[in-house]
Protein backbone atom coordinates (compact mmCIF):
# COMPACT_ATOMS: atom_id res chain seq x y z
CA UNK A 1 0.00 0.00 0.00
CA UNK A 2 1.33 3.12 -1.21
CA UNK A 3 1.61 6.43 1.55
CA UNK A 4 -1.22 8.11 -0.76
CA UNK A 5 -3.25 5.10 0.20
CA UNK A 6 -2.70 5.08 3.97
CA UNK A 7 -2.61 8.50 4.81
CA UNK A 8 -3.70 10.56 1.93
CA UNK A 9 -4.80 13.32 4.39
CA UNK A 10 -1.42 13.90 6.09
CA UNK A 11 0.68 14.11 3.56
CA UNK A 12 -0.75 17.69 2.94
CA UNK A 13 0.35 18.52 6.83
CA UNK A 14 3.96 17.45 5.55
CA UNK A 15 3.97 13.71 6.34
CA UNK A 16 6.04 11.63 4.26
CA UNK A 17 8.36 8.49 3.65
CA UNK A 18 11.00 9.61 6.05
CA UNK A 19 8.58 8.86 8.88
CA UNK A 20 7.47 5.53 8.04
CA UNK A 21 10.19 3.15 9.57
CA UNK A 22 9.48 4.71 12.88
CA UNK A 23 6.13 4.10 12.70
CA UNK A 24 6.72 0.77 11.55
CA UNK A 25 9.09 0.36 14.20
CA UNK A 26 6.19 2.10 17.14
CA UNK A 27 4.03 -0.93 15.31
CA UNK A 28 5.88 -3.79 16.19
CA UNK A 29 6.34 -2.90 19.80
CA UNK A 30 3.32 -1.25 20.74
CA UNK A 31 0.97 -3.07 18.01
CA UNK A 32 -0.73 -2.41 14.97
CA UNK A 33 -3.33 0.13 14.17
CA UNK A 34 -0.92 3.33 15.40
CA UNK A 35 -1.60 6.32 12.99
CA UNK A 36 0.13 8.94 12.51
CA UNK A 37 -0.26 12.75 13.56
CA UNK A 38 1.36 16.16 13.31
CA UNK A 39 1.87 18.16 16.52
CA UNK A 40 -0.03 21.42 15.84
CA UNK A 41 0.53 23.08 19.22
CA UNK A 42 1.51 22.68 23.01
CA UNK A 43 -0.12 23.46 25.77
CA UNK A 44 1.21 22.66 29.89
CA UNK A 45 0.69 19.02 29.82
CA UNK A 46 -1.55 18.47 26.72
CA UNK A 47 -0.59 18.73 22.95
CA UNK A 48 -3.00 19.08 20.02
CA UNK A 49 -2.14 16.69 17.31
CA UNK A 50 -4.22 16.82 13.88
CA UNK A 51 -4.33 13.32 12.44
CA UNK A 52 -5.15 14.75 8.67
CA UNK A 53 -8.94 14.89 9.34
CA UNK A 54 -9.36 16.39 12.65
CA UNK A 55 -7.79 17.50 15.38
CA UNK A 56 -7.09 15.88 18.96
CA UNK A 57 -6.08 16.58 22.50
CA UNK A 58 -4.11 14.97 24.60
CA UNK A 59 -2.04 14.31 28.20
CA UNK A 60 1.77 14.70 27.62
CA UNK A 61 2.42 11.59 30.09
CA UNK A 62 5.22 9.04 30.59
CA UNK A 63 7.94 9.16 28.70
CA UNK A 64 6.34 11.67 26.31
CA UNK A 65 6.20 13.87 29.28
CA UNK A 66 9.68 13.56 30.37
CA UNK A 67 11.24 14.14 26.46
CA UNK A 68 9.44 17.05 25.50
CA UNK A 69 7.88 17.56 22.37
CA UNK A 70 8.11 20.15 19.73
CA UNK A 71 5.71 21.60 17.86
CA UNK A 72 5.93 20.37 14.02
CA UNK A 73 6.95 16.64 15.35
CA UNK A 74 5.23 13.84 14.18
CA UNK A 75 4.03 11.28 16.72
CA UNK A 76 2.30 8.21 16.79
CA UNK A 77 -1.34 8.17 17.91
CA UNK A 78 -3.44 4.88 19.68
CA UNK A 79 -5.83 2.90 17.77
CA UNK A 80 -8.66 5.31 19.26
CA UNK A 81 -6.66 8.39 18.77
CA UNK A 82 -6.96 9.02 22.39
CA UNK A 83 -3.20 8.61 23.48
CA UNK A 84 0.26 9.71 22.15
CA UNK A 85 2.23 6.66 22.01
CA UNK A 86 5.69 7.45 20.70
CA UNK A 87 7.32 10.42 18.29
CA UNK A 88 8.65 9.38 15.05
CA UNK A 89 12.02 10.24 14.00
CA UNK A 90 12.40 13.74 13.73
CA UNK A 91 14.32 15.07 10.34
CA UNK A 92 15.78 18.19 11.90
CA UNK A 93 15.14 20.01 15.67
CA UNK A 94 15.05 24.06 15.89
CA UNK A 95 16.48 24.63 19.47
CA UNK A 96 17.89 27.16 21.47
CA UNK A 97 20.22 26.93 24.78
CA UNK A 98 18.11 27.57 27.76
CA UNK A 99 18.63 31.08 29.53
CA UNK A 100 21.32 30.18 32.24
CA UNK A 101 22.00 26.56 31.36
CA UNK A 102 24.84 25.24 29.39
CA UNK A 103 23.01 22.07 28.70
CA UNK A 104 19.50 22.73 28.81
CA UNK A 105 17.99 22.86 25.47
CA UNK A 106 14.73 24.18 24.24
CA UNK A 107 12.77 22.77 21.49
CA UNK A 108 11.26 25.63 19.29
CA UNK A 109 10.07 23.77 16.35
CA UNK A 110 10.30 19.92 14.25
CA UNK A 111 10.74 18.75 10.75
CA UNK A 112 11.80 21.92 9.22
CA UNK A 113 12.56 22.42 5.37
CA UNK A 114 13.29 26.76 6.57
CA UNK A 115 13.13 28.89 9.15
CA UNK A 116 12.16 32.84 8.52
CA UNK A 117 14.93 35.12 10.48
CA UNK A 118 12.65 37.94 10.89
CA UNK A 119 14.34 40.95 11.40
CA UNK A 120 12.79 44.71 12.23
CA UNK A 121 13.97 47.36 9.57
CA UNK A 122 13.25 49.69 12.62
CA UNK A 123 15.83 48.00 14.84
CA UNK A 124 17.72 45.84 12.56
CA UNK A 125 20.51 43.94 14.83
CA UNK A 126 23.03 41.83 12.20
CA UNK A 127 24.36 40.00 15.51
CA UNK A 128 21.09 38.44 15.75
CA UNK A 129 20.63 37.27 12.12
CA UNK A 130 23.43 35.90 12.65
CA UNK A 131 23.74 33.92 15.55
CA UNK A 132 20.35 32.79 14.13
CA UNK A 133 21.56 31.75 10.94
CA UNK A 134 24.32 29.93 12.75
CA UNK A 135 21.39 27.98 15.12
CA UNK A 136 19.94 27.71 11.60
CA UNK A 137 22.51 25.80 9.28
CA UNK A 138 23.54 23.47 12.54
CA UNK A 139 19.56 22.21 12.70
CA UNK A 140 20.00 21.22 9.04
CA UNK A 141 17.06 23.59 7.76
CA UNK A 142 16.86 26.39 5.43
CA UNK A 143 16.98 29.98 6.70
CA UNK A 144 15.58 32.95 5.09
CA UNK A 145 16.23 35.82 6.44
CA UNK A 146 13.21 38.61 6.19
CA UNK A 147 13.45 42.44 6.32
CA UNK A 148 10.22 43.11 7.82
CA UNK A 149 8.67 46.74 8.27
CA UNK A 150 10.11 47.03 5.16
CA UNK A 151 7.83 50.30 4.17
CA UNK A 152 9.51 52.36 6.77
CA UNK A 153 12.52 52.60 4.75
CA UNK A 154 12.61 54.98 1.56
CA UNK A 155 15.00 52.51 0.38
CA UNK A 156 15.54 48.80 1.67
CA UNK A 157 18.12 48.06 -1.23
CA UNK A 158 21.00 49.18 0.98
CA UNK A 159 20.00 47.22 3.65
CA UNK A 160 19.22 43.99 1.95
CA UNK A 161 22.75 44.36 0.64
CA UNK A 162 23.89 44.54 4.27
CA UNK A 163 22.11 41.21 5.32
CA UNK A 164 22.94 39.35 2.15
CA UNK A 165 26.55 40.19 3.15
CA UNK A 166 26.03 38.40 6.34
CA UNK A 167 23.52 35.84 5.64
CA UNK A 168 25.78 34.02 2.68
CA UNK A 169 23.95 31.14 0.96
CA UNK A 170 20.75 31.95 2.94
CA UNK A 171 18.38 34.31 0.64
CA UNK A 172 17.14 37.58 1.80
CA UNK A 173 13.74 39.18 1.54
CA UNK A 174 11.91 42.20 2.80
CA UNK A 175 8.25 42.18 3.57
CA UNK A 176 5.69 44.35 4.95
CA UNK A 177 2.39 43.69 5.40
CA UNK A 178 1.22 46.90 3.92
CA UNK A 179 2.49 45.69 0.50
CA UNK A 180 0.41 43.12 -0.42
CA UNK A 181 2.57 41.55 -3.04
CA UNK A 182 5.72 41.35 -0.54
CA UNK A 183 3.19 38.88 1.38
CA UNK A 184 2.45 37.32 -1.39
CA UNK A 185 5.92 36.60 -2.99
CA UNK A 186 6.71 35.13 1.20
CA UNK A 187 4.02 32.46 0.89
CA UNK A 188 5.30 31.49 -2.91
CA UNK A 189 8.93 30.68 -1.72
CA UNK A 190 7.01 27.43 0.64
CA UNK A 191 6.02 24.99 -1.66
CA UNK A 192 2.82 22.54 -0.17
CA UNK A 193 3.49 20.34 2.57
CA UNK A 194 6.86 22.19 3.11
CA UNK A 195 7.31 23.56 6.69
CA UNK A 196 8.56 26.90 7.89
CA UNK A 197 9.05 28.58 11.07
CA UNK A 198 8.82 32.62 11.92
CA UNK A 199 11.78 32.96 14.37
CA UNK A 200 12.37 36.71 15.75
CA UNK A 201 12.52 38.75 19.07
CA UNK A 202 9.38 40.46 20.27
CA UNK A 203 8.32 43.02 18.12
CA UNK A 204 9.69 42.16 14.90
CA UNK A 205 6.47 41.65 13.24
CA UNK A 206 5.99 37.97 13.21
CA UNK A 207 2.43 38.45 14.64
CA UNK A 208 1.22 40.89 12.07
CA UNK A 209 3.22 38.87 9.57
CA UNK A 210 1.41 35.58 9.88
CA UNK A 211 -2.51 37.22 9.94
CA UNK A 212 -1.09 38.84 6.88
CA UNK A 213 -0.06 35.58 5.28
CA UNK A 214 -3.51 33.65 6.36
CA UNK A 215 -5.77 36.61 5.34
CA UNK A 216 -7.41 36.98 8.54
CA UNK A 217 -6.31 37.90 12.52
CA UNK A 218 -5.35 34.84 14.51
CA UNK A 219 -2.63 35.93 16.32
CA UNK A 220 -2.58 39.26 18.79
CA UNK A 221 -0.40 42.40 17.80
CA UNK A 222 0.61 44.94 19.76
CA UNK A 223 2.79 48.16 19.40
CA UNK A 224 6.51 48.61 20.05
CA UNK A 225 7.99 50.40 23.11
CA UNK A 226 8.20 53.98 22.08
CA UNK A 227 11.69 54.00 24.45
CA UNK A 228 13.82 51.33 23.05
CA UNK A 229 11.62 50.05 20.40
CA UNK A 230 11.27 46.81 21.83
CA UNK A 231 8.05 45.01 21.56
CA UNK A 232 5.94 43.29 23.69
CA UNK A 233 5.36 39.27 23.72
CA UNK A 234 2.11 38.88 22.18
CA UNK A 235 2.34 35.19 20.83
CA UNK A 236 2.57 33.20 24.56
CA UNK A 237 2.75 29.38 22.70
CA UNK A 238 3.86 27.98 19.48
CA UNK A 239 1.39 26.52 16.79
CA UNK A 240 1.65 25.56 13.30
CA UNK A 241 -1.00 26.66 10.66
CA UNK A 242 -1.94 26.01 7.08
CA UNK A 243 -1.13 28.56 4.87
CA UNK A 244 -3.71 29.18 1.90
CA UNK A 245 -1.18 28.01 -0.66
CA UNK A 246 -0.59 25.20 1.45
CA UNK A 247 2.50 25.88 3.08
CA UNK A 248 2.60 25.09 6.94
CA UNK A 249 4.50 27.72 9.22
CA UNK A 250 5.16 27.85 12.82
CA UNK A 251 4.52 30.85 14.70
CA UNK A 252 7.23 31.31 17.97
CA UNK A 253 7.06 33.70 21.06
CA UNK A 254 9.67 36.65 20.38
CA UNK A 255 12.93 35.17 21.34
CA UNK A 256 15.39 37.96 21.74
CA UNK A 257 18.68 36.29 22.84
CA UNK A 258 19.43 32.91 20.59
CA UNK A 259 21.94 30.32 23.05
CA UNK A 260 23.43 27.77 20.74
CA UNK A 261 23.49 23.91 21.51
CA UNK A 262 25.72 21.48 20.45
CA UNK A 263 23.03 19.56 18.43
CA UNK A 264 23.82 16.69 16.22
CA UNK A 265 24.09 18.87 13.03
CA UNK A 266 26.18 21.44 11.90
CA UNK A 267 27.29 23.53 9.48
CA UNK A 268 30.87 24.76 10.29
CA UNK A 269 30.95 28.23 11.83
CA UNK A 270 28.15 29.77 10.24
CA UNK A 271 30.60 32.03 8.87
CA UNK A 272 31.26 30.38 5.55
CA UNK A 273 33.76 33.65 4.53
CA UNK A 274 35.95 33.82 7.53
CA UNK A 275 36.05 29.65 7.12
CA UNK A 276 37.35 30.39 3.79
CA UNK A 277 39.70 32.46 5.00
CA UNK A 278 40.99 30.56 7.86
CA UNK A 279 41.97 27.83 5.18
CA UNK A 280 44.91 30.16 4.54
CA UNK A 281 46.04 30.62 8.14
CA UNK A 282 49.68 29.71 8.71
CA UNK A 283 48.68 27.53 11.80
CA UNK A 284 45.80 24.68 11.65
CA UNK A 285 44.99 25.84 14.63
CA UNK A 286 44.64 29.60 14.08
CA UNK A 287 42.31 30.92 17.02
CA UNK A 288 42.34 34.21 14.47
CA UNK A 289 43.13 36.60 17.29
CA UNK A 290 47.14 37.66 17.18
CA UNK A 291 49.01 34.59 16.06
CA UNK A 292 51.36 35.34 13.14
CA UNK A 293 49.95 34.40 9.80
CA UNK A 294 46.28 34.67 10.17
CA UNK A 295 44.68 35.32 6.98
CA UNK A 296 41.36 36.14 9.42
CA UNK A 297 43.32 39.01 11.14
CA UNK A 298 44.81 40.27 7.80
CA UNK A 299 41.53 40.37 6.50
CA UNK A 300 40.30 42.68 9.46
CA UNK A 301 43.39 44.95 8.82
CA UNK A 302 43.01 45.29 5.27
CA UNK A 303 39.82 45.97 5.40
CA UNK A 304 38.29 43.10 3.75
CA UNK A 305 36.47 41.88 6.48
CA UNK A 306 33.84 44.00 8.62
CA UNK A 307 34.94 44.23 12.28
CA UNK A 308 31.70 43.39 13.71
CA UNK A 309 31.56 40.38 11.84
CA UNK A 310 34.94 39.70 12.98
CA UNK A 311 33.91 39.91 16.34
CA UNK A 312 30.56 38.28 16.50
CA UNK A 313 32.36 35.38 14.95
CA UNK A 314 34.89 35.45 17.66
CA UNK A 315 31.89 35.46 20.76
CA UNK A 316 30.65 32.68 18.50
CA UNK A 317 33.73 30.94 18.72
CA UNK A 318 34.40 31.27 22.46
CA UNK A 319 30.81 30.15 23.22
CA UNK A 320 30.80 26.83 21.16
CA UNK A 321 34.27 25.74 22.93
CA UNK A 322 32.64 26.81 26.73
CA UNK A 323 29.68 24.56 25.17
CA UNK A 324 32.37 21.77 24.40
CA UNK A 325 34.47 22.11 27.42
CA UNK A 326 33.43 19.06 29.83
CA UNK A 327 33.15 19.53 33.57
CA UNK A 328 36.43 17.99 34.17
CA UNK A 329 38.32 20.26 31.72
CA UNK A 330 36.66 23.22 33.02
CA UNK A 331 37.66 21.77 36.43
CA UNK A 332 41.20 21.91 35.30
CA UNK A 333 41.25 24.55 33.97
CA UNK A 334 40.26 26.71 36.84
CA UNK A 335 42.08 25.12 39.45
CA UNK A 336 44.75 25.96 36.94
CA UNK A 337 43.60 29.18 37.02
CA UNK A 338 43.43 29.42 40.86
CA UNK A 339 47.18 28.11 41.59
CA UNK A 340 48.39 31.06 39.02
CA UNK A 341 46.77 33.49 41.41
CA UNK A 342 47.98 31.56 44.59
CA UNK A 343 51.79 31.70 42.82
CA UNK A 344 51.56 35.49 41.97
CA UNK A 345 50.23 36.01 45.36
CA UNK A 346 53.08 34.26 46.83
CA UNK A 347 55.59 36.25 44.88
CA UNK A 348 54.40 39.59 45.73
CA UNK A 349 54.52 38.81 49.63
CA UNK A 350 57.71 37.18 49.20
CA UNK A 351 59.38 39.95 47.28
CA UNK A 352 57.55 43.27 49.26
Amino acid sequence: MTLQQRWPSLLPWGYGPDFEPSLTDLENTAGPGLCPGRVVRLDRGRALVHDGEAVHGLPLTGRIAQDPLAVGDFVALSEGRDRIVGVLLRRQLLARRRAGSKHGVQPLAANLDEVWLCAPADRLNPAWVERGLALVWDCGAQPRVVLTKADLLADVSDTLDELADRALGAAVCAVSVHQPETVQALEAALAPGQTAALLGASGAGKSSLLNALLGHEVAATSAVRDGDKKGRHTTVHRELFMLPGGGLLVDTPGTRELGLWLGEGGAGSGFVDIDALAADCRFRDCAHQDEPGCAVRAAVDDGDLDPDRYESFLRQGRERRWLEETDHERRTRERGFGRMVKDAQARKNRDG
